[in-house]
């Protein structure tokens, strides 16, 4: 039994972006199939590894330490193989290349941009090692003009990018995986040492961070750690701050929304059906208790 099904196409698909997608033959299907122990691997990987929590780079960039948080969301896996599915929703693309046995028609990269990114992509485990390098000087390369990204993790083989696209102000997602292994474009782009790679993860009066992987060779200089340390102290103050006064502000809305009542009283308006007037006058009259 194949790992992913060709499925025939019985209307028309559409594809958001047919200069760069193309439906994948049958044939085009057999050679991603033989990727099926990498994508595994990398599917679980990335599972395990990187889609539950924020990572945090730090690195030093003209003397100033900085620090590069990034979310790996489900969603943002299948732009790292350069595998879709039509009308699949991002959960339903994500199990299709963690169990395979899709039922939707297979979308790919035009030319061998797939099988390039599938060359790398047992690469992932190295996103999360701090010999890794921050690129940011990327606002003349024109590939990230036209990908969208304005920042790049590349591995210390110099053989994979991640390309990140600042989604909110609070952290970059990754947009693409690009196999650089035999591509100069990023050659000259000036590298940010990764001094160490943290795990984010919110707790009840703040957030906690861990060490994932620290850079040896590069903090044997105390100056250089007691500087990170002191950044990354600094950073998660302020996150911690941010996060109980967002808690705060909703507590507060709550309790004034549970608590509120109406400014004056519902007037309470009874309606008697004249019949049961009526009657109710007779019997009074009967009785003599009318006035």
């Amino acid at each position: 039994m194949s790992y992913l099904n060709y499925v025939e196409p019985t209307s028309r698909v559409y594809i958001k972006n047919a200069k760069s997608y193309q439906l994948a033959t049958p044939s085009e299907v057999d050679n991603i199939n033989k990727y099926e122990s990498i994508i595994k691997q990398a599917v679980a990987f990335y599972e395990d590894n990187l889609s539950n929590d924020k990572i945090n780079y730090v690195y030093k960039e003209k003397n100033n330490i900085q620090i590069l948080p990034v979310k790996y969301k489900k969603e943002n896996f299948p732009h790292l193989t350069g595998i879709n599915f039509d009308s699949s929703s991002a959960i339903e693309k994500f199990d299709y290349l963690k169990n395979g046995g899709n039922n939707k028609v297979i979308i790919i990269e035009r030319g061998i941009n797939t099988f390039k990114k599938l060359q790398v992509l047992h690469k992932i485990p190295d996103l999360i090692k701090a010999e890794s390098t921050v690129l940011t000087q990327l606002q003349n390369v024109r590939q990230s003009k036209t990908i969208g990204f304005s920042k790049g993790i590349k591995d210390s083989d110099n053989k994979l990018l991640i390309a990140l696209q600042n989604f909110q102000p609070e952290f970059y997602q990754p947009k693409s995986l690009l196999n650089i292994k035999d591509d100069n474009t990023y050659a000259n782009i000036p590298e940010n040492t990764v001094l160490g790679i943290f795990k984010e993860k919110d707790i009840e009066n703040g957030i906690k961070i861990e060490p994932i992987s620290l850079n040896k060779d590069s903090l044997n200089n105390i100056t250089i750690t007691t500087e990170m340390l002191i950044g990354m102290k600094k950073y998660a103050d302020e996150l911690g701050k941010k996060r109980i006064k967002e808690r705060n502000i909703s507590e507060k809305k709550k309790t004034l929304e549970s608590s509120e009542e109406p400014s004056h009283a519902k007037k309470l308006t009874v309606k008697v059906d004249p019949k049961a007037q009526e009657i109710a006058l007779r019997r009074m009259r009967d009785q003599g208790l009318e006035r």
